[in-house]
């Protein structure tokens, strides 16, 4: 287990969401059919709002100095990596970011273990956010793997 200060945790996990929807935009730019560069460029959309509701807790609490400054969170999981080959299929890709949405859904559980009320409940609002999203990926999957015209 790694004790993180929460300023530390939030440029992580702000870095996380970031690197996702560079990810997510690159699987996009790859994408043969319409509908599978649209559901890309969602996700893509999504990661980088996760982002924004994150620098917007950073900036309100750090406004609050003197109750949030040198909070520390749990971190038990650690960040998803978010770096994987460009030349992988899609199959391969889906499957590759359904692992690292699972490991940010597990690494904001971590996160929301903070003794701190408005701290846990933020994170354990940013996991749920992530396990909508291996719910998306899964769907897709399903599709992709249904032979549908996603290629």
């Amino acid at each position: 287990m790694t004790i993180l200060k929460l300023e530390q945790a939030l440029l992580m996990a702000i870095d996380t969401e970031l690197a996702a929807a560079r990810r997510y935009e690159s699987m996009a730019m790859r994408a043969a059919a319409p509908d599978t560069e649209r559901f890309l460029r969602h996700m893509a959309e999504q990661e980088k709002r996760h982002a924004g509701l994150i620098q917007e807790a950073a900036k309100e609490w750090s406004s609050q100095a003197e109750r949030m400054i040198g909070r520390t969170v749990d971190d038990e999981a650690g960040p998803p990596a978010w770096e994987f080959p460009e030349d992988l299929e899609l199959l391969e890709a889906v499957d590759l970011a359904l692992t690292a949405e699972e490991q940010a859904a597990g690494y904001y559980r971590s996160l929301s273990r903070s003794p701190n009320s408005e701290v846990a409940e933020f994170f354990q609002d940013m996991e749920k956010r992530e396990r909508a999203h291996v719910d998306e990926l899964q769907r897709f999957k399903a599709k992709l793997q249904q032979g549908a015209r996603l290629k």
